[in-house]
């Protein structure tokens, strides 16, 4: 990934050699790397396109994990004290993970841009985090008062 990341920054870097010198007439930089790959590198597209669906998958597939390792120990196991053994917690761990893949891309197609929905999960996630952080600092926090 490291490799990936310094192969970005070259092609932005030369995106804006290209943009200064090559194109004079360039409306805007947003179409700085269009036009690099489109004149110079047309093969570089598909690694910059590739790079940006690998980082795109990569960072799904941790959160998918993450919620529904929380969701099952802290949540099925700790909360609601349902017993399972090693093989049922990682066939509930695997159902969990299906339904959040297809909660979340219900959400997705029904927003409108991008931008709705980075505005969506900015707001669930500040209405969490102040949860979170008094759990972290205060020890006599129970899960009654969480929920107050």
């Amino acid at each position: 990934s490291g490799l990936i990341a310094t192969l970005i920054v070259c092609l932005t870097i030369l995106g804006v050699y290209i943009s200064v010198v090559a194109v004079p007439g360039l409306e805007s930089g947003d179409y700085v790397l269009i036009m690099m790959f489109r004149e110079i590198l047309p093969w570089g597209a598909a690694i910059f396109a590739a790079a940006i669906v690998a980082a795109c998958m990569s960072t799904a597939s941790e959160q998918v994990i993450t919620i529904s390792a929380a969701i099952t120990n802290d949540f099925a196991k700790g909360v609601l004290k349902i017993q399972m053994d090693d093989a049922r917690t990682v066939l509930f761990g695997r159902v969990v993970m299906v339904a959040i893949t297809v909660i979340c891309c219900v959400i997705a197609i029904f927003m409108s841009s991008v931008l709705s929905l980075m505005y969506y999960a900015s707001n669930v996630i500040a209405t969490f985090v102040p949860s979170y952080l008094i759990g972290l600092w205060w020890n006599r926090v129970n899960w009654q008062g969480m929920m107050a």
